[in-house]
């Protein structure tokens, strides 16, 4: 018989279904006006403990409901759980998750469920037949970005869909608001939800819910450890009157909080506890037709704020530049060092042995290991030996001398100055030694008549050499432009410097790079 009566028994909850859904949420507010859903219920003990006047506040998760622009606040990755036990076997739950993102904004989503159970169905005849629960959920998918520096806005696209024994129904709507702060102490918020109303069709009735605009002011101080907030809220609906609604928070040292705040007769009052980046939010309702109600919100920040997503992301530029640039520089090298070697070996090819060598020390100056370079460097070595050899004469022959070696090792450097130095000592000991003064006439021709470089005194190396490493300083932390007006000062003082010549090039052809991928 009961499952011959059902169909009444339907007729009979229908009203039930449409009280839960249309009428005022008599557990969240008692002047809605017959307007509001269960999801007016809100989406925070943070809000709920100041009577929901959140709108110019919004600055974390809560956002979502209250006001999406509000979701600039958001400085990382949050997630947010919700649980608000209502009367009787009634709960009202959500998860929430949002993330701030580089260069596009913050997205955010958040899922809502009512449940409520044990509600009884009774036939025309008032039989009663069965119990049933009711479950109704809402899905929102929310954007908010800045638009100038004291501006934001966002939106919200949010699904709804309700079940309770035969009787389902689905609907789509969205709202939209804009957060302003034109000074550090005061922001402003306009919310207007349900600018697409959703509409929600059961059998042969069809629901909407209205639009409603809320405008929001929040004021904030500071007095040593202490921020103070006061916020006020007025709304005004297509199917409602107007609502206004206050609250006020103090929160010490960014961790502690009290919150406290009136609206539409009732007085809420709340608490928080932030530690390390996990917070706990509880508000107290005195709801006038339940009592007092309770409602409990866990939220947990991780992951990277804005700045260090943007700084990671300059070290991937950075990085990938770098192996551009490296392989760039590498093929740059390359050719300097070949361009060299060609000269020193077209010296090479016309005696010039002193000139070759200067070219050949240049070209491993630019590629240590450049073979060819390195092959005709040992060629030319014993070609200038031979050469001090033949000037020198047969009288040089069993003098072993350390002054007289290292002077040949200088020579074969081209330091034909030091190498003079060292004979000059070697002939202290051997007045008179022919030999070792044609070694020193030869390096005298050899510098009048060589290849010239200049030659800096003990001071300028020694600034040049204190200005290069200031530079690679600056070039490792990432100063590019300082790095390379560095350089430049160095090879002011040694033009020919090729480091520094490697290194300017280097940091030139990044910038050049980076500047392409619009870094400045």
């Amino acid at each position: 018989m009961k499952e011959e009566k059902h169909p009444v028994a339907g007729f009979r909850t229908f009203p039930v279904l449409i009280l839960l859904l249309f009428c005022s949420a008599a557990f969240a507010a008692s002047g809605d006006y017959g307007t509001e859903n269960v999801f007016m219920t809100g989406a925070g003990s943070r809000p709920d403990g100041m009577a929901g006047a959140f709108t110019a506040v919004a600055d974390d998760l809560s956002a979502i409901y209250y006001n999406p622009a509000g979701l600039v606040n958001i400085k990382k990755q949050e997630i947010s759980l919700l649980y608000y036990p209502l009367y009787e076997s009634s709960s009202y739950s959500s998860i929430a998750y949002g993330q701030a993102l580089l260069n596009f904004g913050t997205i955010a989503a958040n899922f809502f469920r009512f449940s409520t159970d044990n509600i009884e169905g009774y036939d025309q005849a008032n039989n009663f037949t069965s119990t049933f629960g009711n479950e109704q959920y809402k899905l929102t998918f929310s954007y908010g970005r800045n638009i100038t520096g004291s501006l934001s806005a966002g939106v919200n696209t949010s699904v709804y869909y309700s079940e309770m024994s035969r009787f389902n129904y689905a609907g789509f709507g969205a709202d939209a608001g804009i957060l302003y702060e034109p000074f550090p102490f005061l922001s402003a918020g306009l919310m207007a939800r349900n600018v697409i109303t959703p509409a929600f069709s059961m059998q042969s009735v069809t629901e909407t819910l209205g639009r409603t605009y809320t405008l929001g002011l929040m004021a904030r101080h500071r007095i040593a450890e202490f921020e103070f907030k006061a916020a006020y809220d007025a709304s005004v609906g297509e199917k409602e009157g107007f609502k206004d609604r206050a609250g006020m928070e103090i929160t010490w040292s960014g961790t502690a909080s009290v919150r406290a705040g009136y609206g539409d007769g009732e007085f809420t009052f709340g608490a928080g506890l932030a530690l390390y980046e996990a917070k706990f939010d509880y508000a107290y309702v005195s709801n006038m037709d339940f009592g007092g109600m309770n409602r409990f919100t866990v939220s947990y920040s991780f992951g990277m704020t804005v700045e260090e997503q943007r700084e990671q992301w300059r070290r991937n530029i950075y990085n990938e530049v770098r192996k551009i640039v490296d392989e760039k520089v590498r093929i740059k090298i390359q050719e300097e060092a070949e361009a060299l070697y060609r000269r020193a070996y077209a010296h090479y090819q016309s005696g010039e042995y002193g000139e070759a060598l200067a070219e050949v020390e240049k070209s491993l100056e630019w590629k240590r290991d450049h073979e060819p370079a390195l092959i005709m460097k040992k060629m030319l070595e014993d070609k200038m030996k031979e050469k001090l050899s033949s000037s020198a004469g047969p009288g040089l022959s069993g003098v072993n001398d350390a002054y007289v070696t290292a002077g040949i090792e200088f020579y074969e450097k081209m330091q034909y100055d030091e190498a003079i130095k060292q004979w000059e000592q070697a002939l202290k000991s051997r007045p008179g030694n022919k030999a070792i003064k044609s070694l020193i006439l030869t390096a005298m021709k050899d510098m009048d008549s060589g290849p010239k470089r200049p030659q800096l005194s003990g001071e300028q190396k020694e600034m040049a050499d204190r200005m290069y490493y200031i530079a690679v300083n600056s070039y490792t932390s990432g100063d590019l432009k300082g790095a390379i007006e560095i350089w430049k000062k160095v090879l002011a003082i040694d033009p020919e410097d090729v480091k520094t010549l490697r290194d300017l090039k280097k940091a030139q052809a990044e910038i050049e790079e980076l500047s392409r991928r619009g870094i400045e």
